[in-house]
């Protein structure tokens, strides 16, 4: 993996650049499994999904992460295989469309995603990592956020991942969690 030049974060006295999405567990928890299209509804089209971390183990998903590696994904009887990881890149939604720019973790204090719960929207930043198939479709990995629940204290990933048809906002299927290898940064 690259190395990563060592810095201070000077966020949010949280240890993330940005303000965490504050609500009760079961507003976050609400919003698991919802259609959601990025960008005012013209991108990304997927499902939503909430993960449970604790906060040192959130923390690599926002400062640390290379890339994702996709696994071989089966769908309509064909064989969808990627030859090599997608890069996480973080960027600005603009005009539906984010504008992903590689991005070193010290460069990576300019993240501001502006999750909205309700009604669930992301109108500001995303982090990516995307990898084109043998197929000419797309493995996504999408992170909108992280979520603190108020009355419980735990810590959520707001994410989506899936394989994406060639125009790359069609969902086919998703790739679950688990099924995705995270690569990080290691500093020097």
């Amino acid at each position: 993996m690259p190395t990563a030049d060592p810095f201070n974060a000077a966020g949010r006295r949280n240890g993330l650049p940005f303000t965490l999405v504050a609500a009760t567990d079961s507003a976050i928890n609400a919003v698991d499994g919802n259609t959601f299209a990025s960008g005012g509804g013209t991108r990304s089209d997927g499902v939503f999904r909430v993960k449970e971390f604790t906060f040192d183990s959130i923390l690599p998903y926002i400062w640390n992460l290379y890339s994702v590696t996709f696994p071989t994904v089966t769908h309509g009887g064909v064989d969808h295989t990627f030859a090599s990881a997608g890069i996480y890149k973080m960027g600005d939604m603009s005009d539906g469309y984010a504008d992903l720019s590689a991005l070193t973790p010290k460069e990576r204090v300019v993240f501001d995603p502006g999750l909205i719960l309700s009604p669930l929207t992301n109108p500001d930043d995303v982090a990516e990592a995307q990898a084109t198939s043998n197929q000419d479709t797309f493995g996504r990995f999408n992170v909108h956020g992280i979520c603190f629940a108020t009355d419980t204290s735990k810590y959520y990933l707001m994410y989506m991942s899936g394989l994406y048809a060639d125009d790359q906002t069609t969902l086919e299927v998703e790739i679950p969690f688990a099924n995705l290898t995270f690569n990080y940064y290691t500093y020097s």
